[in-house]
């Protein structure tokens, strides 16, 4: 492809910074920094310091004001304000006060910084001015790339904590199960600047896998990231829904393809506990239920379960036992109580037992839902807590105290998946509740014959 006016006009910019940072270098050297390199490694993290020539400060050095910078860009600037290429930037003055019909020399500074910044950090990226025709051009057709398209891709990552997998796989329209190695943890925390703040240590140390994808935004604008953190939410919540273990997620990480990542988006609903140690792990063989799991829970999440759902995960993040079993029989309450006025602890428990009917005993759930009620009561309004209490006896079985919270979250999770595949059917969740009581009656009844009709 032959050059045009505006790309020559660039060609020429680079060629005279280049030539003129090398002759301040030959006056007084470039001096150096030290850049401190955050590496990832399987054993932890590790900091390389490096010596770098600071080009930044030789320009400041030698043209304080910008100046000369400012009249080197100006025919490049003018080719490209020509072309539509590049706009006119909105100002304002020193008041505040938008200015309707900036004046050259009020807008070029801006437009001088947006064209010399790729060739910085081209120099920078090879740590010195050995940079071609070719590598200019290559360098402007990709700005220019981005200059005139209405919108800008974003590549995201979301690193999972507390996951390990043996395979990739792509969940709903945006997200892509993938590994995240330690090359490209390192590569994308540098990529941060001086933003290299604890919090993204700890998110990209925890992780060995990340969803990960693109999506675009338009010009001017800020990131929209609500179908993102919606198709997050929904594949974390399936994950969790799907089996135990403390998969979770702190925020979404975002930036051009080409330049500096931002921190995103926080996922506050799908954290874990800081030192969780129960790893979730996902096999192939488990891939097709995820995915059916995934469009059922986005066809739910926000639906009558919502309050369920958010609760739920929540618990997650819970360092305390009691916490969790409040967020979880809040989430089954939620569900199972809803338009129930009295006989809250009773219904409760024939709910659940004759929900869970077809992959649980109805006795011994009705038994564990009533014990679980009274718990949930005892912490709340009474202040107790449950390893200060001896092991309950649940339909003639005792129970160890540390076994209940893990009992109390497979529960929820069946409670969840049992409500989800009966909405699909599209009664509503009052509805749902009703037949469960006409059929709980008919259950507890033939429990005392031995002959169930539960299922």
């Amino acid at each position: 492809m032959l050059p045009d006016v505006a790309e020559l006009s660039f060609l020429d910019f680079g060629r005279k910074c280049l030539n003129q940072f090398a002759a301040w270098a030959l006056v007084a050297g470039v001096r150096n920094y030290d850049e401190v390199k955050v590496v990832f490694g399987d054993i932890g993290i590790t900091e390389v310091v490096t010596s770098r020539p600071n080009y930044w400060r030789l320009i400041r050095e030698n043209d304080p004001n910008l100046t000369w910078l400012h009249s080197a860009a100006s025919n490049c600037i003018e080719k490209h304000i020509e072309l539509g290429i590049l706009k006119v930037p909105a100002m304002t003055d020193a008041a505040g006060a938008s200015i309707s019909n900036p004046t050259f020399e009020q807008f070029a500074p801006h437009l001088a910084m947006q064209l010399f910044f790729p060739i910085l950090d081209k120099i920078e990226g090879q740590n010195g001015l050995q940079i071609n025709d070719a590598d200019l051009t290559n360098l402007y057709r990709l700005q220019r790339s981005l200059w005139e398209s209405t919108s800008t891709r974003q590549v995201f990552s979301i690193p999972l904590t507390n996951f390990v997998t043996d395979v990739t796989v792509r969940i709903g329209k945006l997200l892509e199960l993938v590994p995240f190695s330690n090359e490209e943890k390192t590569e994308t925390f540098q990529s941060f600047g001086r933003m290299n703040v604890f919090n993204i240590r700890h998110d990209f140390g925890s992780a060995s896998f990340k969803f990960a994808g693109d999506f675009y935004q338009d010009k001017g604008e800020g990131p929209d990231f609500g179908a993102l953190l919606s198709e997050a939410r929904t594949a974390i919540t399936a994950l969790r829904l799907m089996k135990a273990g403390d998969v979770g997620a702190f925020s979404i990480y975002y930036g051009p393809p080409i330049g500096k990542f931002n921190a995103g988006a926080s996922i506050d609903d799908f954290r874990v506990q800081a030192f969780a140690s129960n790893k979730y792990s996902l096999l192939s063989t488990e891939v097709p239920t995820l995915l059916a799991l995934f469009e059922t829970v986005q066809r739910s999440i926000f639906g009558p379960l919502q309050v369920a759902f958010r609760r739920f995960n929540q618990s997650y993040a819970r360092r305390q036992s009691d916490d969790k079993i409040i967020d979880m029989c809040i989430a089954l309450e939620s569900s199972l109580l809803t338009g129930q006025k009295d006989e809250i602890k009773s219904t409760f428990a024939k709910r659940a037992a004759t929900l869970l009917a077809q992959v649980r005993d109805p006795l011994d759930a009705y038994s564990f839902f009533r014990f679980l009620y009274d718990l949930r009561s005892a912490i709340v309004h009474e202040g107790k807590s449950l390893f200060a209490m001896k092991p309950p006896k649940i339909a003639g079985k005792m129970i160890e105290i540390g076994e209940v919270p893990v009992l109390c979250e497979e529960s929820t999770r069946q409670v969840l998946k049992a409500y989800m595949a009966l909405l699909s059917s599209g009664k509503s969740l009052s509805q749902i509740n009703v037949d469960l009581d006409m059929l709980g009656i008919s259950c507890l009844q033939s429990l005392r014959t031995g002959e169930s009709t539960c299922s």
